[in-house]
């Protein structure tokens, strides 16, 4: 399967959990279900792109260009006041991440030690995640620091995979059994 082929599956998925998000009354709870997709999928193709970027700064910088110009669509959408510190969307969590990837990459070569390279870029970015409150919060970064931290790329998908399945299959059997549960 293509990135490309990846991301149109992210982002219909996507659109379909916001549709579900938006408007409750129209669209069935499960819609949810199916959008837990997007997630994983976003944290993979992030972390393939820190592999092959020749720019990681300029990556970075457009990643926190997009959660600052999305938080305060997001905010309305969820009914919230805008607020770019709490309860903060997706794109906070994916420039976290990205900064953990980054961190790590200039950290491993202070360090003799990978782990404490990886305990130093991920503690912060994880921290700060939990902070914000962003989507999937601390847990989120980690996940995308495993999408890049894992080197067999058919183990990164089989993790990508799974993680998705974890996040949609629960839901839809709730939803079967008439469980009303929070989804952020």
């Amino acid at each position: 399967m293509t990135a490309f082929t990846l991301k149109i599956i992210a982002i219909v998925s996507m659109l379909i959990d916001h549709m579900a998000i938006v408007s409750p009354d129209t669209f069935p709870f499960w819609f949810r279900g199916i959008g837990r997709i997007a997630w994983p999928i976003f944290a993979f193709l992030l972390a393939e792109g820190f592999r092959h970027t020749k720019s990681p700064e300029k990556f970075l910088m457009r990643l926190l260009a997009f959660a600052l110009i999305s938080e305060i669509p997001y905010d309305l959408a969820m009914g919230n006041t805008i607020n770019f510190t709490a309860n903060t969307n997706i794109f906070y969590t994916l420039f976290l991440g990205g900064m953990a990837i980054r961190c790590y990459e200039k950290m491993k070569t202070w360090y003799n030690w990978q782990t404490m390279a990886a305990l130093g870029a991920l503690l912060p970015t994880a921290l700060l995640a939990e902070v914000l409150t962003a989507d999937y919060g601390g847990m989120g970064v980690l996940f995308i620091f495993a999408m890049y931290a894992i080197k067999p790329q058919r183990l990164r998908m089989a993790v990508m995979g799974g993680f998705a399945l974890t996040q949609f299959i629960p839901l839809l059997v709730a939803y079967s059994l008439g469980i009303s549960v929070s989804v952020k």
